[in-house]
């Protein structure tokens, strides 16, 4: 009886973490967006009543202002996604990608800011589309659509690009 053969160890893949700021900053930059917005939540007055049957007007203002601050968060993440992206490519399209979870409510502020007037007006010549809370909570959840539009729109991005990438190298 011979020896059995023994296979060569198998090492694991190698992970690069070049780059990996990057994500870190694109995440942080999410958290100072939130924490941004609850600080000017306090600082702001919001209304919070109005004559009956004119709208949820505080929700409105507190989810403008989160959007705002998300809105700015994904600016400059994306930018620098955009800026890094020959160095860094991996850890670029995941930094892009963390901030997909910000477009949701940077599309509710861009609403808010298209269909009211006076947001921050406690006058009664503020005008909403929402008569009731539960009509603009009802928006609230359609901004969740382009989100996972755009996360499906991501993968199926990243799994062509990987399918060109293995067809390139074996034709090659």
């Amino acid at each position: 009886m011979s020896a059995p053969a023994h296979a060569p160890p198998v090492s694991p893949p190698k992970v690069s973490l070049k780059g990996a700021w990057l994500v870190g900053v694109a995440v942080g930059l999410s958290a100072v967006a939130m924490a941004a917005s609850l600080a000017i939540q306090q600082r702001v007055q919001l209304v919070t009543h109005r004559h009956p049957g004119t709208g949820a007007w505080y929700f409105v203002q507190q989810d403008f202002i989160a959007g705002c601050c998300q809105a700015a968060a994904m600016v400059i993440s994306l930018s620098l996604a955009l800026a890094f992206r020959r160095r860094y490519p991996t850890t670029a399209m995941i930094a892009a990608i963390v901030q997909i979870f910000n477009v949701g409510p940077a599309l509710l502020a861009a609403v808010i800011w298209v269909r009211t007037t006076h947001l921050f007006s406690s006058d009664c010549d503020s005008t909403s589309p929402w008569p009731t809370a539960g009509d603009y909570f009802a928006l609230k959840g359609y901004t969740l659509v382009p989100v996972v539009v755009l996360a499906a729109g991501a993968l199926v991005a990243r799994v062509v690009i990987q399918r060109k990438k293995r067809g390139a190298a074996k034709a090659g």
